[in-house]
C-alpha cells in the first residue's frame, strides 16, 4: 500500500509540475519556505564561498605564472675622472680606462660574480705536462664589434704585443718567458718554462684585435683614436662620446652587442657620465642625473644615500692604505728609526674613526687579515708619541727651540703627496698633524686623480705617498714588494730592495698553496714589518651606490673596482611574467 500511494503522489505532482528543474521565476519563493537561521546560514557561507573564489582567482597567476627579467632600459654611471685609453694593453692605474676596457673586451678568462675564474672566449682550458701546458680551445662564432672573426692570430698578437718592453705593461714580466704556439684558428697552446700557479689569472687579460692594431707602430699606440672608439669582443660596445668645450669627455655611451657569443645583456645602453670633483657628482645625483656612483667615498655616502635613489652595496675588497717610502726622493727616510718613529706618530684609531667615519680595519703588514698566509705576530705600532721622539733622540736628532728635529745642519721634514679626494685628503692632514706634533715638519701635497699617474707615481716623484693599493684574494705579493718592480710600470711604490724578500717572493710564486707557500710568506711579511718600507694604516671595503630599480645585482666581494661589473648581463630593470 505504501508504494503504491507514493507512485500516486508522483503522477499527481507531474500533472502540476511537468518540468523537471524549478523555473527561475519559481526560485523567488525559497525565502518563504526558508528559517531566520537557515537564511543566516546561506548568506555566510556564501561569502566564504565568494572569498575563496577570489583568492582562487589570485592566485592562479602566481602559481602559474613567474616574473623574469625582459630586455631594455639604461644605468647611467657616475664617475670622477675620465678614459685616457681604452685598451687593455696601455690601460693601467686610471679606474675609468680599467672599467670600460672590462666591459669592451674579452679575455680567455674571466672572473664570475663569486671571483671563481671561468671560461670567457675559451670553450676549454686542458693543462698536463706538470702544469707547463695549456692547450685552449675557443668558442665558436666569435666576432669582434666591427663583424671581423676573433682567431687564435689575434691572441697570439695579443700576447706578444703585451712582451714588447716599449709598452710597459705590467703583465709583461710574467708572459715574457712564455711560449705561444698556434694550433689552428681555433687552438693555442701556451708553453711555460715553470709552473705559475696563478696562469690562469693571466688569461683574464683582454685581447685586441689583430687586424686593427697591426697596422699601427708600437710607438703609436697610444696616440690612436682606436683608444677612445675601440674595437672589442665584449658584450657592450663603443656606440658615442661627447666633450665639453675644453675638450674633455663629458660622457661615454656602450650598447649592447647582439652579436654577442655568450648571454646578452638585458639592459640596452650603459652611460658613463664624467666630473671633475665629487661635489659636481653629488649635485647630478641630487638631480637624478645618474642611476649609480662607481665610488663613493666615506664622507659622502649618506648625501648620496638620502636622495632616496640609491642602494648601498658594501663590496669586499683586498684594499690596503698605506704610507709608502720613496728613500730616492729623500735620503733621511734611508733610516729605520725615522720611519719607525713616523709610524708610532700615527693614531690609526684616530684615522679610522674621524677619516673613515669607522668602516675600515688597522692594518699593521703587507697581506690582509683575511688571507689565509696572514702573519697575526707583527709588531704592532700603535700610537706611541714618547717612543716616536725617543727614537729619533737616540738615532742622533736634537729637537731645537723651533719644535723640529736637527741633525747638524739638516732638519727631518717630509712632503706627503695624495690624492685629491675626499677620504684620503682627510686621513692627510691627521698624518700632517700627528708628525708635526712630534716635531717633523711635513708639507701635504694633493695631487688630482687624473694627473696622479703620469706625474707621480711613474716617475715615482713623490717622498712619502699616502696611496690605497689592491691585493687580490688570490695573494700575490710578487708586483707590490719585489724590488725589480720598483719603476713603472711596477706596482712596488718603495724603493725597498732587500735579496731575501726578492727570494721569498719568487720561490712563493712558483709552488703551490701549502705550508712551506705560507713559510715564505711569513717570513716575507716579518721583515716588511721590521724594515718597514711603508707605514700601513687601514683596510676598507669599496662603497658601490646603484639606482634601487636596478636588479640583478648579486656580487659581494671584487678584487678590483672593474669586478663590480662582474655578472652585469644579468642586470635589468625590465621584466615580464612568462608561464612556469
Amino acid at each position: 500500500m505504501f508504494f503504491s500511494d507514493l507512485k500516486n503522489e508522483h503522477k499527481l505532482l507531474k500533472t502540476i509540475f511537468p518540468a523537471k528543474w524549478p523555473k527561475v521565476s519559481q526560485f523567488k519563493y525559497i525565502p518563504h519556505l526558508l528559517s531566520r537561521r537557515e537564511k543566516r546560514l546561506i548568506v555566510i557561507f556564501g561569502l566564504i564561498a565568494l572569498i575563496a573564489l577570489l583568492a582562487l582567482m589570485l592566485r592562479l597567476p602566481r602559481a602559474a605564472l613567474k616574473t623574469v627579467p625582459a630586455y631594455g632600459g639604461q644605468y647611467i654611471e657616475g664617475v670622477v675622472g675620465s678614459p685616457e685609453y681604452l685598451n687593455p694593453i696601455l690601460a693601467k692605474n686610471n679606474d675609468v680606462d680599467l672599467d670600460l676596457v672590462r666591459l669592451i673586451f674579452s679575455g680567455l678568462m674571466k672572473y664570475d660574480e663569486k671571483l671563481g675564474l671561468v671560461p670567457d672566449l675559451a670553450k676549454s682550458v686542458k693543462v698536463d705536462n706538470n702544469n707547463l701546458d695549456y692547450k685552449v680551445e675557443i668558442k665558436d662564432k666569435i666576432f669582434w664589434h666591427d663583424g671581423q672573426p676573433l682567431t687564435t692570430d689575434d691572441i697570439v698578437f695579443t700576447f706578444e704585443i703585451i712582451k714588447n718592453p716599449q709598452l710597459k705593461n705590467p703583465w709583461s714580466e710574467y708572459v715574457k718567458d712564455i711560449k705561444l704556439v698556434r694550433v689552428d684558428s681555433k687552438n693555442i697552446e701556451f708553453v711555460l718554462q715553470k709552473p705559475l700557479p696563478n696562469f690562469l689569472k693571466i688569461l683574464t687579460v683582454g685581447i685586441i684585435p689583430k687586424h686593427i692594431w697591426q697596422n699601427i707602430p708600437v710607438k703609436q699606440f697610444s696616440l690612436t683614436d682606436y683608444n677612445l672608439k675601440p674595437i672589442g669582443s665584449g658584450s657592450w660596445q663603443f656606440k658615442k662620446l661627447a666633450r665639453n668645450t675644453n675638450g674633455a669627455i663629458k660622457y661615454y655611451v656602450l650598447e649592447r652587442n647582439e652579436k654577442f657569443y655568450d648571454q646578452k645583456p638585458f639592459l640596452s645602453r650603459l652611460t658613463f657620465k664624467f666630473y671633475n670633483n665629487f661635489d659636481d657628482l653629488i649635485k647630478a645625483a641630487q638631480n637624478r642625473e645618474i642611476s649609480g656612483v662607481g665610488y663613493a667615498p666615506k664622507n659622502i655616502e649618506d648625501q648620496l644615500i638620502l636622495t632616496g635613489l640609491f642602494k648601498k652595496h658594501s663590496l669586499q675588497l683586498p684594499h690596503l692604505t698605506a704610507i709608502f717610502f720613496n728613500a730616492k726622493n729623500d735620503s733621511l727616510l734611508n733610516s729605520k728609526p725615522v720611519r719607525k718613529a713616523l709610524a708610532y706618530a700615527i693614531s690609526r684609531d684616530q684615522i679610522l674613526n674621524e677619516g673613515l667615519f669607522g668602516d675600515g680595519q688597522i692594518i699593521q703588514g703587507p697581506i690582509l687579515p683575511l688571507a689565509s698566509y696572514y702573519n697575526p705576530s707583527l709588531i704592532n705600532y700603535d700610537y706611541e708619541p714618547d717612543k716616536a721622539t725617543k727614537l729619533l733622540a737616540n738615532s742622533g736628532w736634537q729637537q731645537g727651540s723651533d719644535g723640529l728635529w736637527h741633525q747638524g745642519n739638516k732638519t727631518l721634514e717630509i712632503s706627503l703627496t695624495t690624492v685629491q679626494q675626499p677620504d684620503l685628503e682627510k686621513v692627510g692632514q691627521l698624518i700632517q698633524k700627528s708628525w708635526q706634533a712630534i716635531g717633523v715638519k711635513t708639507k701635504l701635497i694633493t695631487v688630482p686623480n687624473d694627473l696622479m699617474q703620469k706625474e707621480i707615481i711613474t716617475p715615482r716623484n713623490y717622498e712619502a705617498l699616502l696611496f690605497g693599493v689592491i691585493q687580490g684574494f688570490d695573494i700575490d705579493p710578487y708586483l707590490l714588494w719585489h724590488s725589480s718592480q720598483n719603476k713603472s710600470p711596477g706596482l712596488n711604490l718603495t724603493s725597498l730592495v732587500n735579496p731575501r724578500v726578492n727570494e721569498l717572493l719568487e720561490k712563493a710564486q712558483n709552488i703551490p698553496f701549502d705550508d712551506v707557500k705560507k713559510k715564505k710568506y711569513l717570513e716575507f711579511q716579518q721583515i716588511i714589518n721590521d724594515e718597514l718600507p711603508a707605514i700601513f694604516l687601514y683596510s676598507d671595503s669599496y662603497t658601490y651606490l646603484v639606482d634601487k630599480n636596478i636588479k640583478g645585482l648579486s656580487i659581494e666581494k671584487i678584487n678590483t673596482p672593474p669586478d663590480r661589473f662582474n655578472g652585469i648581463n644579468n642586470w635589468y630593470i625590465r621584466s615580464k611574467s612568462v608561464v612556469k
